[in-house]
């Protein structure tokens, strides 16, 4: 007798559930009518191309709401668009008309940065992932942040703060103010441990990252990552 394993069924049993997804799905496609036409609004400085490019709907084929879902996932990645992306459906004759009404994100109108002595501007905004007279990208008040901090961390000043504030300006523009608060570059002249029994102080070092400076090594110190050291 002839004996078959568990696994083997498992995957003979996920092997047929996948083909009949797949069979349900194209025919599901298939009772879904042909796409007449795609209109696209909201857009003020974004290319109608642009947007049509990264749709899995086109004119002239079949539509699905998976694939308008990926349509929607696919135009937010773009970065230009507000996160309320809203798709409208329509019969036409011959087929239906889908309708996407976009919100666009502003574009830089100004950009400042505030409270900088140990970085010129020019530093700063080199780092940005926008400029000036661009749309801003979706997330960019945390990337300001992060990448401000990055290099301020980088030059000693690992205490470095900084906060961003975006204000509009109208006429679908905004101004991008960087307030940076650079905190004290302390260096750590050596790292004493002690108690330690069971573990090298040597060993110990390697795991932490406030560490002594060496010749021409210079650690400074981090009051964020202090109490995780500790730990």
């Amino acid at each position: 007798m002839r004996r078959i394993s568990v696994q083997k069924v498992h995957l003979r049993s996920c092997s047929l559930l996948i083909c009949v997804i797949l069979i349900l799905t194209c025919v599901f496609a298939q009772d879904e009518p042909i796409v007449r036409e795609i209109v696209i609004q909201g857009i003020r400085t974004v290319k109608k191309e642009d947007v049509l490019n990264v749709m899995r709907t086109k004119v002239g084929e079949r539509s699905s709401p998976e694939m308008r879902q990926d349509d929607l996932r696919a135009i937010y990645a773009l970065g230009k668009f507000s996160e309320d992306i809203q798709f409208f459906k329509e019969d036409v004759a011959g087929g239906i008309k889908i309708t996407v009404v976009l919100r666009e994100n502003p574009v830089v109108g100004d950009i400042q940065v505030i409270g900088n002595t140990a970085f010129k501007s020019s530093s700063i905004l080199a780092r940005l992932p926008f400029k000036k007279g661009e749309i801003l990208p979706t997330g960019a008040e945390i990337k300001t942040r992060l990448e401000t901090e990055r290099l301020y961390a980088g030059g000693g000043y690992k205490n470095a703060r900084v906060k961003v504030r975006m204000d509009e300006m109208g006429e679908g523009k905004c101004s991008v103010t960087i307030i940076v608060e650079e905190g004290k570059k302390i260096l750590i002249k050596d790292l004493v441990i002690r108690g330690n029994n069971s573990f090298s102080a040597f060993r110990l070092r390697f795991l932490l990252e406030n560490k002594g400076s060496w010749a021409f090594i210079k650690n400074y110190y981090d009051e964020t990552t202090f109490e995780d050291d500790l730990e």
